[in-house]
């Protein structure tokens, strides 16, 4: 929601399926370089610090498999390997499956299957 804030698009996520408490969002967002961002409206935020919004998101529900489609595309290869640690410790938290699709092959990720298609 471009015309809400940082803060307030991750809160409704949260609150739409609160599996994380809310300290959990500051946390994330200072992990991933943004927690200066929470008050800022998400339209004003450039598109790699929108990315990591949307990667923040997608943690905050319960899943079982995340699927990953270019989730780096914005980032530079510090915040992506940032963002990949995160995904990988709340998927071995949950137990869950990480589906990854990419152009390129990244090497921090540490696949049990790799497909070229």
């Amino acid at each position: 929601f471009p015309e809400q804030t940082v803060g307030e698009n991750l809160e409704i996520k949260r609150q739409l399926n609160p599996f994380h408490p809310k300290e959990t969002i500051r946390d994330k967002a200072a992990r991933l370089g943004i927690g200066n961002k929470l008050q800022s409206k998400a339209t004003i935020c450039s598109s790699g610090e929108q990315q990591r919004v949307a990667i923040i998101r997608s943690l905050l529900q319960p899943f079982d498999f995340l699927l990953l489609d270019e989730p780096f595309s914005h980032l530079d290869t510090n915040n992506s390997q940032k963002a990949m640690e995160l995904m990988l410790e709340e998927a071995q938290q949950r137990n869950a499956c990480i589906i990854f699709a990419d152009l390129e092959r990244i090497d921090y990720f540490p696949y049990t299957k790799l497909f070229h298609l």
